[in-house]
């Protein structure tokens, strides 16, 4: 990351809290989605393990997933979470590590891989634990182009959907 002269440093400061977050998108030192965080005080999930958090890319029935980064590897990943109150029933949690352990037996060229899983707690113990497992980023302009096709899954029972890679 860029390191900031003491000059540059000086002129943020003077800044207001959004100018200062505008201007950090400006340089490339956060995303838009990381200044919308920081500016509505919920940074908590920013940082998952290894991984920077930096745009969400969706959500489904069970989770939402995100664009991230590794901390000292060149490399993007996306990142499926689930939030889980510590009360809240262990189906879910047992169905999204159903999730994490078929897709990390599978190895496929048409099947994005899983590559890491782990769970973050806040110091706020009102605040759910988030359950993520990690899996190669793929972009949009990729996956975007392709059919999608059928394949069953045994173990979970469930269809996954793929995409034809390379389209036809």
């Amino acid at each position: 990351m860029e390191e900031l002269s003491e000059e540059a440093r000086e002129e943020l400061t003077a800044l207001s809290e959004a100018e200062m977050l505008d201007e950090l998108v400006q340089r490339k030192l956060l995303t838009k989605y990381q200044a919308g965080r920081i500016l509505a005080r919920k940074t908590f999930g920013l940082i998952l393990g290894n991984y920077r958090v930096l745009d969400r890319l969706g959500s489904g029935g069970m989770g939402v997933v995100f664009k991230a980064e590794h901390l000292r590897l060149p490399r993007l990943v996306a990142i499926k979470i689930i939030p889980i109150q510590v009360d809240d029933d262990s189906k879910t949690l047992q169905r999204f590590r159903s999730e994490m352990w078929a897709i990390a037996q599978m190895r496929h060229p048409n099947i994005v891989g899983a590559i890491d899983a782990g769970e973050q707690v806040d110091s706020d113990s009102m605040s759910p634990r988030l359950h993520y497992f990690v899996m190669d980023y793929v972009p949009a302009r990729v996956w975007k182009t392709g059919s999608p096709i059928m394949v069953r899954c045994h173990r979970p029972r469930r269809v996954i959907w793929l995409i034809k890679w390379p389209p036809r």
